[in-house]
């Protein structure tokens, strides 16, 4: 009874994970149909929303309507902490409990052109998904679509493989290195000031740019060439 109790906050909808809209309802639906165990509609969803959503950090909108899930199934388009909020709230809207979880990443399996925008090879608030399989939380990364997984040198990310183990696997060889160096945790919706602040904290000189264009949450980064 006591873990029934616990779940339940993974269970109901959030502010940015809002499995009860209509449009991530539709799109869980479709997904899952006809599909009658939990771990078959949790493959289905985790590969659909890897694929069917184009990982790209060109245009990036921290204001808290364009993090929903809904507004990502309606985008199309959107970065790891949007694709990780819609497989959450997806799996929520057929009854999987979901959170989403956070980690700070040192990483050269970036473009340089990235890297020279964030003057770091720090990656702040790397977003995974975390859906409950019966008794375990499965941890899985959604980010990358086929396309990024190409321009990265990548094999795609599968159903419960550790994103680490695959990077450290195809990267041995070729001096590439992925380090965690933080662990936020795990959260049953998406913690929009923590994010906003550790963002701040790492990239102030990002937000002194968009500040000083009078818009605080939008950045276009389109001079970066290629999807990372």
């Amino acid at each position: 009874m006591r873990e029934s109790i616990e779940l339940n906050q993974y269970l109901n909808p959030a502010e940015f994970i809002d499995s009860n809209d209509e449009a991530v309802k539709e799109y869980a639906y479709q997904v899952t149909k006809g599909l009658k165990y939990d771990t078959e509609k949790a493959v289905e969803l985790f590969y659909a929303v890897r694929d069917d959503f184009k990982f790209d950090l060109n245009h990036i909108d921290l204001h808290p309507s364009k993090l929903k899930a809904s507004a990502l199934v309606k985008r199309g388009v959107g970065t790891d902490i949007e694709k990780s909020t819609l497989l959450a709230a997806a799996a929520r809207a057929v009854g999987i409990p979901s959170r989403v979880s956070f980690s700070n990443l040192r990483s050269n399996l970036t473009s340089e052109q990235l890297g020279a925008v964030l003057q770091s090879d720090l990656l702040v608030f790397h977003s995974y998904t975390e859906l409950w399989m019966g008794n375990h939380w499965v941890k899985l990364s959604p980010a990358f679509n086929q396309e990024a997984c190409d321009y990265l040198g990548l094999p795609p990310m599968d159903f419960g493989i550790p994103e680490e183990k695959v990077f450290e696997k195809h990267h041995k060889s070729k001096r590439r290195y992925l380090k965690y160096v933080h662990q936020y945790g795990s959260f049953a919706d998406l913690p929009y000031d923590l994010y906003i602040s550790e963002l701040r904290k790492y990239y102030p000189h990002l937000f002194k740019m968009v500040d000083a264009a009078n818009q605080p949450f939008r950045f276009d980064l389109e001079f970066l060439e290629g999807l990372v």
